[in-house]
């Protein structure tokens, strides 16, 4: 079970999860970057999943994603890792929401204050 290790990291990989793992605002980015280069350190699997709060499966998972796909498929916020920047909504989308958010909740929710 212990077997998978995240493959050898080219230098701007490392550069990127070093920085990704001291992110203060993204705790998922920083958990997924940890994961890795505790990999890369030579801890098992079961061991990073202690100290990262997760599961063995989990680490797993999230090895699998980096060794096929890099960064790019362990990133949390790909709207904000992406060079295009945040994702753009298209003007009729923006009308939707401020409607939805304008609107009382009793009518469309049917509840007196709006909840998340």
């Amino acid at each position: 079970m212990d077997k998978v290790v995240a493959r050898k990291l080219r230098p701007w990989e490392g550069r990127k999860l070093r920085c990704m793992k001291q992110q203060l605002t993204n705790a998922v980015n920083c958990r997924h970057a940890r994961i890795i280069l505790l990999s890369r350190s030579g801890y098992t699997n079961s061991r990073i999943a202690e100290y990262c709060g997760c599961t063995p499966t989990w680490v797993r998972k999230v090895i699998h994603r980096f060794n096929r796909a890099g960064i790019e498929a362990i990133c949390w916020y790909p709207c904000y890792c992406s060079r295009d920047g945040p994702r753009k909504f298209l003007a009729d989308v923006v009308e939707q929401i401020c409607e939805v958010a304008l609107s009382p909740p009793k009518r469309l929710i049917g509840m007196g204050v709006w909840s998340v």
